[in-house]
């Protein structure tokens, strides 16, 4: 797959660069430096692409924190991959309807894997017997 001009300059601001993604609460921000995010969606991107994951593929995400998200996210994009972010289960979501919802989405945009983070990882086998 070829890699663009922009592209390549992005990942070499990533390394760089002392401007990043500020997550946590208000009162304790955390900061993480694009190059942090960028090692992540790599070793995301990694984990895809042994999954079989390639350009045009579709990769639904179920991730709640914005530390999880945009790494997954840029992840999927380095593999040529199409991203559809799954709506989160909440504490009053009846789950085996959310569960049924959510394989309906997977079943229709022909996903082969999906990419679950914290605090849905507990979701994963409810997905899986569907």
């Amino acid at each position: 797959m070829a890699v663009s001009r922009f592209t390549e300059t992005m990942y070499a601001t990533a390394e760089f660069s002392s401007k990043g993604l500020v997550t946590g609460e208000p009162t304790c921000p955390v900061r993480h430096t694009w190059g942090e995010v960028h090692e992540r969606a790599r070793r995301i991107a990694g984990g895809l692409a042994a999954a079989g994951i390639g350009p045009g593929d579709a990769v639904p995400v179920l991730a709640g924190a914005p530390v999880e998200i945009a790494p997954a996210g840029q992840g999927v994009w380095m593999r040529g991959a199409s991203l559809t972010m799954l709506h989160q289960p909440t504490p009053r979501t009846d789950l085996q309807r959310w569960a049924e919802e959510t394989n309906a989405v997977i079943k229709m945009i022909g996903a082969k894997t999906v990419v679950i983070s914290d605090p849905f990882v507990a979701a994963a086998p409810l997905l899986s017997q569907l």
